[in-house]
C-alpha cells in the first residue's frame, strides 16, 4: 500500500539534467531525448520542471517548456513500481501551480494516440480540479531525415483560470 506522505516533490536542478535522462530512459515508452534537450529544461525551464522522490529516491519527473502566455508539458513519466497510484497528481499540480503563478493564459501537452494512461491522468487531475481538457488536433510529425518516420499525438489545451 503506496503511503502518499513517503512521497514529495522538488524543482528540479540545473545538476539533474543527466537524472532527467536516465529518468526517461527508466519511463518507457517516453522518447528519449538529447543530454542537451534535458540540460536546456533543467537549467532555463526548472521552475516549472519537477522532480518525484520517494523517500531520498527519484521515482518520476515532469517537464515543462513556456513562452510569454502558454506553458507546454514536454514529458512526465513515473517508474513502474510507483505507477497506478495517483502520483502523477502531483508532478501534474506542481505544473498548473507554476503556470498560474507566472499567470500564463492556458497549458498545452500532447499526448500520443495510444498513451491511454498518460491521457487518464490529465483527464482526472482536470476533472478533479475544474480544468477543461480540450483537444485542439491530431499532430503528425515527421523527420526530413527519416523518411519512414511518421509519429502522431493528441494536442489538448486547457485554459487556465488566474484568481
Amino acid at each position: 500500500m503506496i503511503k502518499m506522505n513517503e512521497y514529495r516533490v522538488r524543482n528540479v536542478l540545473e545538476s539533474d539534467n543527466a537524472l532527467l535522462r536516465k529518468l526517461a530512459h527508466d519511463c518507457p515508452p517516453l522518447d528519449l531525448h538529447t543530454q542537451y534537450t534535458y540540460w536546456v529544461q533543467s537549467k532555463f525551464f526548472a521552475d516549472t520542471c519537477f522532480i518525484l522522490m520517494h523517500e531520498e529516491e527519484p521515482v518520476g519527473f515532469i517537464t515543462a517548456i513556456y513562452n510569454e502566455t502558454n506553458i507546454f508539458i514536454w514529458q512526465i513519466g513515473i517508474l513502474s513500481a510507483h505507477q497506478g497510484n495517483g502520483l502523477s497528481a502531483m508532478l501534474i499540480d506542481n505544473v498548473f501551480k507554476a503556470a498560474l503563478q507566472k499567470r500564463f493564459c492556458s497549458l498545452s501537452l500532447s499526448i500520443a494516440e495510444d498513451n491511454i494512461p498518460s491521457y487518464k491522468s490529465f483527464e482526472s487531475y482536470c476533472n478533479n480540479n475544474g480544468f477543461d481538457l480540450n483537444r485542439v488536433e491530431v499532430l503528425e510529425i515527421k523527420d526530413e531525415l527519416d523518411p519512414d518516420f511518421l509519429e502522431a499525438e493528441i494536442l489538448y489545451t486547457v485554459q487556465l483560470k488566474q484568481a
